[in-house]
């Protein structure tokens, strides 16, 4: 797959590859056949004198072949991109290419009634969706390159406004307000990577979980040894770590001898003297991409999980039963996978164009 990207094959010329496997494999068991066969003549040429060797003439053409595959070399490294090109790739990603259609954007409508929140009904009369985001959370919710907020949780909130035919406001969420912003009637649903915890549970409503993984722990690359036995690490006096929002409890629960600390987001986590920081795996893989000089360990689970889930204001029953239910018909539909392997996996979405073939691409013999 790597040359395949490299050399901007369509995605359908490795499918083509394995159709062909079965002749190319005997074209090199006939090229292995005739390279025996060579051998053989050579050696008795060789027995019955017949042959000859002019090692001058063939030191010269050894060296002219060495030379040319020098050049050669030397060519083609000053075309080749030796960049890594995992680096940045969440950046680049960007909403229209699972997204075909938006919704309409508004802005400054006015907040929910205290008899409106959580209810469907009013979401529909009003003909808004109100959705709260925090762009902190690559790769569900992030600003882009184009400083455009993309990610796997916008890619289901534009889709939710398009299902519902409602137009969309996005409104910026802070995590410790929550409550008090569901009060004020700021926004009908929360889709920024919301971690599902018992506390949350108490004060809010959420959707079935439609994302979950691995904990892990961020750290140096240089210090991974340290860190790669986690009854040791657990073990350990002095150890700082960082986290963020419900992550910070948990380093609590995880390690109890350790020294943690709240964050309000991971970028700027290690200025200080933080050895570590608890978060995902997923959210753990992307930023580590970006910043090679850190590694993420999730010790096999041993950490535990997290559960992502959309939040709603307590009690919208109505509410939570649709989006549970459209949350359903989304993966039915293959949405969800649309969504996780684009911007999770980093997998582009399958192109729409027909498939690669010698008769129509090479030949030009079928429409």
């Amino acid at each position: 797959s790597f040359l395949l990207e490299q050399l901007h094959f369509s995605p359908d010329a490795f499918a083509m590859f394995q159709h062909l496997q079965p002749f190319t494999e005997n074209f090199q068991v006939l090229l292995s056949a005739v390279g025996v066969l060579t051998f053989i003549m050579l050696v008795l040429f060789s027995y019955y004198g017949k042959l000859q060797v002019n090692l001058k003439g063939l030191l010269g053409k050894l060296c002219l072949c060495f030379g040319v595959l020098v050049v050669g070399v030397a060519l083609l490294k000053s075309h080749t991109d030796l960049e890594d090109h995992y680096k940045g790739l969440y950046a680049r990603l960007n909403m229209h290419a699972v997204i075909p259609e938006f919704p309409q954007f508004v802005q400054g409508t006015p907040a929910r009634e205290p008899a409106q929140r959580g209810s469907l009904a009013a979401i529909l009369k009003s003909g808004v969706l109100r959705v709260g985001y925090n762009t902190t959370n690559i790769p569900f919710c992030y600003l882009n390159e184009k400083n455009e907020v993309a990610g796997f949780d916008m890619a289901f909130a534009y889709q939710l406004a398009l299902d519902l035919e409602c137009k969309l406001e996005l409104v910026p969420l802070n995590i410790d307000q929550l409550n008090a912003d569901f009060e004020a009637g700021k926004f009908d649903i929360v889709m920024s990577e919301l971690i599902m915890t018992e506390e949350r549970l108490t004060k809010f409503d959420f959707t079935q979980p439609y994302y979950n993984g691995l904990r892990a722990l961020v750290v140096h690359a240089e210090d991974k040894a340290k860190f790669l036995h986690l009854d040791a690490v657990k073990a350990r006096d002095g150890l700082k770590i960082g986290g963020v929002g419900a992550y910070a409890q948990a380093a609590k629960r995880l390690f109890p001898k350790a020294t943690v600390e709240p964050l309000a987001d991971i970028n700027h986590a290690f200025n200080g003297d933080i050895e570590a920081i608890l978060w995902d795996s997923t959210g753990a893989r992307t930023w580590c991409l970006d910043h090679p000089e850190y590694v993420f360990i999730d010790y096999d689970g041993a950490l535990g999980h997290f559960f992502l889930a959309y939040c709603v204001p307590k009690g919208s029953f109505e509410w939570l039963t649709f989006l549970n239910s459209w949350l359903n018909l989304k993966k039915e539909a293959k949405f969800t996978a649309l969504q996780e392997n684009y911007w999770i996996n980093g997998v582009p979405p399958p192109s729409k164009v027909p498939q690669w073939s010698i008769l129509h691409n090479v030949l030009h013999w079928a429409d």
